[in-house]
């Protein structure tokens, strides 16, 4: 059972595992990777630059004559350039500007990453005959602001402020996405946080205060969203089968989370056993497991496919590691759905009966994948994939 930490949910949570002892609770990784982000941007190292990035991209999008002269600036392609850099170069002076909102996650790291992918066009156009005609018309007040985002444009210490955030928080903003993506991660999760927590052992030239607190609140909420499922499905995802140190050969953590496991979803002791002797036989690839098929596919396929296909002589693990390996790690389908049941059941639209909400609901999702489909190359379109960016980035927007 997945929910969001907040402490009402997490006691819920508790009580249904004591009342159901084969269910466990999970908070969603998705929304206290998102906490995580909110708490470093709140730091006051990083306020204030996200703070300025947001009033500069607000006042570049708010005012008609800048967004048009921002959408028609073009870039200079040098003569010598190839194909390829001059493809990357029209792909980057396309991008638009992304507004923050207050119910899309990590809106701000995904703000200032796209500032600083535009730095050159931004650049470039705050020192353009397009930038001086469109701010020429403007009232004094107005102009006045205009030279203080130039100024803040060209300056490098906002450029290197930008770059830290950036490079700080794109660990989380990426397991972040991953949890919210469509391929269930559940083993790799554990695996995910480390490598976050690896890479915050870095110094990214901020001041050693900052640094700490930054790993504090990571450390905050690696213990908030850590379950023992995630333990014990990293040390049955096959993709990790030769780490080192994390819990999967050896380390008591992780092992015991799964032998617990063993025992809250295979009830019958002997059952349990067989988990435990084929758990051996996995780590030390024996048998089956040590197949050549078996250890290619172990990189490449989905963990609880690859248990599916390669574990059928050891039906008790092979049971456990599915249904492990196969879960969600984020409740935000669940709240994708409510929203578009918020839009539909509305307050003038109280009285609609079930039936027909759900219909409406149904109609509505599938056409936004319609629309979707319609205007990609792709001929799959994933039910999360580029949705939540799309509404983040449309510039036209109300700035919430």
């Amino acid at each position: 059972m997945i929910t969001d930490g907040a402490a009402n949910c997490k006691a819920a949570g508790r009580l249904v595992e004591l009342r159901y002892p084969h269910i466990t609770w999970m908070p969603c990784v998705a929304h206290t990777c998102d906490l995580a982000l909110e708490d470093i941007f709140g730091l006051d190292h990083f306020k204030s630059i996200h703070a300025n990035t947001k009033e500069l991209v607000a006042f570049i999008t708010n005012h008609h004559s800048t967004l048009a002269a921002w959408r028609e600036h073009a870039p200079v392609i040098p003569a010598n350039a190839t194909v390829k850099e001059a493809a990357e170069l029209r792909r980057v002076y396309s991008l638009q500007l992304i507004k923050p909102g207050e119910t899309r996650f990590a809106s701000a790291h995904m703000q200032l990453a796209r500032v600083l992918e535009v730095k050159a066009k931004l650049q470039q156009f705050v020192v353009s005959e397009r930038w001086a005609a469109a701010v020429g018309g403007m009232k004094a007040a107005d102009r006045a602001r205009a030279d203080e985002y130039k100024e803040l444009i060209l300056s490098r210490a906002y450029w290197a402020t930008v770059q830290q955030a950036v490079s700080l928080c794109t660990p989380i903003y990426n397991l972040l996405r991953k949890a919210d993506g469509e391929a269930p991660m559940t083993g790799k999760v554990y695996r995910f946080c480390f490598d976050v927590s690896q890479h915050l052992q870095g110094d990214f030239g901020l001041p050693a205060a900052v640094i700490r607190q930054v790993r504090a609140i990571w450390k905050t909420r690696w213990d908030q969203m850590d379950s023992p499922v995630h333990g014990a499905a990293y040390c049955l995802d096959p993709q990790f089968w030769d780490d080192e140190g994390l819990g999967a050969n050896g380390s008591d953590p992780c092992k015991d989370h799964l032998f617990d496991l063993f025992e809250k979803l295979l009830p019958d002791e002997g059952e349990a056993q067989k988990a435990r002797l084929s758990y051996a036989s996995f780590r030390s690839k024996e048998v089956v497991f040590g197949r050549q098929r078996a250890v290619e596919d172990a990189g490449v396929m989905p963990a609880h496919q690859w248990w599916e296909t390669h574990a059928g002589a050891h039906p008790q693990l092979q049971r456990v590691a599915k249904r492990l390996l196969a879960q969600p790690v984020s409740a935000c389908t669940c709240e994708r759905n409510w929203s578009a049941y918020d839009f539909i059941h509305s307050k003038r639209r109280n009285r609609l009966t079930a039936a027909r909400a759900r219909n409406l609901v149904y109609v509505f999702t599938n056409g936004r994948l319609v629309n979707k489909l319609a205007t990609s190359e792709e001929q799959f379109i994933g039910w999360d994939e580029g949705v939540e960016e799309e509404e983040v980035s449309s510039d036209s927007e109300v700035d919430s």
